[in-house]
């Protein structure tokens, strides 16, 4: 079993190491996350309203006074942003084909010897054809 694919994945990586090479690719990325509303409900009686009223929960601020007949409401909700940086790690298996020059030159004789013969080979063809 000489030609097994084992054998022939371990003679590959005997060669060429750089196929089984792993690189980490890491990419972040910022998620922004807005906190949610806040409700607040509540029962105030007019007579009771001689003072200022301070509401707060969480990001909520309600201000409630009464001058003369009037009541005044004012109310302040801070919008809270959380930037959450997201970091993933990718792995990447990658690899550079690199040729040296005389295996160029190989190629290239290789090619060009190729293109010779079989142009023979039609020459030689077309003078067979040509003796009938």
């Amino acid at each position: 079993m000489a030609c097994s694919p084992q054998k022939r994945f371990s003679r590959l990586v005997t060669k060429h190491p750089e196929l089984l090479t792993t690189d980490t690719l890491i990419i972040k990325d910022t998620i922004r996350v807005i906190v949610p509303e806040v409700k607040v409900d509540t029962v105030v009686k007019v007579n009771d309203l001689l003072d200022t009223i301070f509401i707060e929960k969480e990001q909520l601020k309600v201000k409630v006074w009464m001058k003369g007949d009037d009541v005044f409401i004012e109310g302040k909700c801070d919008t809270v942003y959380v930037d959450k940086i997201i970091e993933r790690k990718i792995p990447v298996k990658y690899y550079e084909k690199t040729q040296t020059f005389s295996q160029k030159i190989k190629e290239t004789v290789i090619g060009v010897s190729i293109t010779v013969f079989l142009l023979l080979l039609i020459y030689a063809f077309y003078k067979f054809l040509n003796r009938r």
